[in-house]
């Protein structure tokens, strides 16, 4: 599965390089075992990633993919890309460069059935602008879990093409103004988009889910799949002694990067 994992520009190639080798400590694996690739560029210059119509079965590249390690550029990966991940990047842009971004991300994206791209942004119950963002400085445009639902199915794929889930959570966000402290609940937009198969039946529609969930039970929240997958990739068998090194990995990934700055 090749991932591209998309971050806040400002951080550089700094913070992806240590959430890499914290990717490392947590699944246990080493550069030689699981090799990662940074391609750093302008997500809107067409040279670096060109907005492209969502790839068919029938068009999609063949061949051997790109070795992730030479490219310059995102390109060479368009309709082959089968995990997208996209976390604290769409609100730092307005309304109109979202839709651009979603398009480019589209056209990276594998048509084959499974293939997603997810992550977790400011949102609002109602799409618009907010002064929001941890700080709560920020004028940024938010899109709500219907309305970002709409964007990807039916504007940015064919209708019926993809899954859309989205739901908003919210987390509690703490600041200091001298000895005064103040804590407020900042809602988050947590969303994927699955490629269907093409001849799945359009009633599958996208789904927004309205549950609201605080930040630690919510991402700490394993299903028996994941329980599997971390247990084989870790090698630790016991529940709790598994909970204990995700959250040590977590706590030292939020010290790297706070989610949503």
């Amino acid at each position: 599965m090749e991932v591209i994992i998309l971050c806040q520009e400002e951080y550089s190639l700094r913070a992806p390089v240590e959430f890499a080798d914290l990717g490392h400590k947590l699944f246990r694996t080493t550069p030689e075992t699981y090799p990662i690739a940074f391609v750093p560029g302008d997500a809107f210059d067409p040279k670096h990633l060109e907005v492209v119509t969502p790839f068919m079965v029938a068009n999609a590249p063949t061949g051997p993919p790109s070795d992730l390690r030479s490219l310059t550029s995102l390109n060479p990966l368009r309709g082959r890309v089968s995990a997208i991940h996209a976390t604290s990047f769409f609100h730092l842009f307005n309304e109109e460069k979202q839709f651009h971004l979603a398009r480019a991300l589209a056209g990276l994206l594998s048509p084959e059935p499974g293939s997603m791209i997810f992550g977790l942004h400011l949102g609002l119950a109602e799409k618009g602008f907010t002064l929001s963002g941890f700080s709560g400085k920020h004028h940024l445009f938010c899109h709500s879990p219907e309305s970002w639902a709409q964007v990807w199915d039916g504007l940015v794929f064919e209708k019926g093409m993809v899954k859309v889930q989205a739901k908003l959570v919210h987390i509690e966000s703490k600041s200091f103004e001298g000895d005064e402290a103040s804590t407020r609940l900042v809602p988050l937009l947590s969303w994927s988009v699955t490629r269907l198969a093409e001849n799945t039946p359009t009633q599958q529609k996208s789904t927004q889910l309205g549950h609201e969930v605080p930040l630690d039970e919510w991402f700490y929240e394993l299903t028996d799949d994941d329980r599997i997958f971390l247990k084989q990739q870790t090698g630790m068998q016991d529940d709790e002694e598994l909970k204990a090194h995700i959250l040590q990995v977590q706590a030292e990934a939020y010290k790297v990067c706070r989610l949503g700055n």
